[in-house]
């Protein structure tokens, strides 16, 4: 081989490294931008329009508004903080899984800051059950760590079909632990005996859940937080924490 044509193949293997070094950069810089992204506790924002909106848009506002809010909790799960916005009653279908950290669900009208009070109407089984362990699951959110949620104006009726044979039955749940806030609205199962739990965790890590003009609905008794039987005082065991005094 020539002087020249070594220069040149040497040339040509100079550029490569500097295109493949240029490239892991751009995505050393991808990843720590979205890594800064969870980590800054500012809330990503979602909005269901169940009557004119589209699971094939973006969700980022009300124009362009998911129609399902199973929808808008896929893209949410994988964010540190999300806020969902939802103009109307809605249908929650399936078992959404992430690293989601912080969770708050708004009942709102559409192009306005006006509070509206929406109902969340939980089917019995998710229709993505089983999970990958082959076991049958509610549909909900689960966060693989510590969970915060709340919810204003927002109420829920769970299935009344009974879980039988489940391996989980909890609709919100922290594997370890969760805090939620419960403001205007009400818990409310369509028939006694459905074995659900409003929210769990993996034991023994704790729950807390506070709120403010609460309703405890139809045959919610003993399933709000997991572990916490029908008329028992939640403070009466240290994993547990609430301002009532019965569930």
């Amino acid at each position: 081989m020539s002087f020249t044509e070594q220069q040149t193949t040497l040339i040509e293997r100079v550029t490569a490294v500097a295109e493949a070094l240029e490239t892991a950069q751009a995505e050393i810089e991808t990843g720590v931008s979205e890594a800064l992204e969870k980590l800054t506790g500012t809330a990503t924002a979602f909005y269901v329009d169940p009557t004119d909106g589209d699971d094939d848009n973006d969700g980022s506002n009300w124009s362009k508004a998911f129609l399902t809010l199973d929808a808008a909790l896929a893209q949410a799960v994988d964010v540190y903080s999300a806020s969902i916005y939802i103009g109307g009653n809605v249908a929650l279908e399936r078992r959404h899984y992430g690293t989601l950290t912080n969770l708050s669900l708004y009942g709102r009208v559409p192009d306005s800051t006006t509070g509206k009070d929406i109902l969340i109407t939980v089917s019995g089984e998710a229709i993505n059950s089983p999970d990958t362990s082959g076991g049958q699951v509610a549909p909900g959110v689960q966060a693989s760590g510590k969970f915060s949620a709340q919810s204003s104006r927002v109420s829920f009726s769970l299935a009344g079909d009974a879980l039988t044979g489940f391996t989980i039955k909890t609709i919100f749940h922290g594997l370890g632990g969760i805090d939620y806030i419960f403001r205007t609205g009400e818990i409310s199962i369509a028939e006694a005996g459905a074995g659900v739990d409003f929210l769990g965790c993996f034991r023994p890590a704790p729950i807390s859940f506070f709120v403010s003009d609460f309703t405890l609905g139809s045959n919610a008794a003993g399933c709000i937080m997991q572990d916490v039987s029908a008329g028992s005082d939640p403070n009466a065991d240290a994993r547990f924490r609430s301002n009532l005094t019965s569930l």
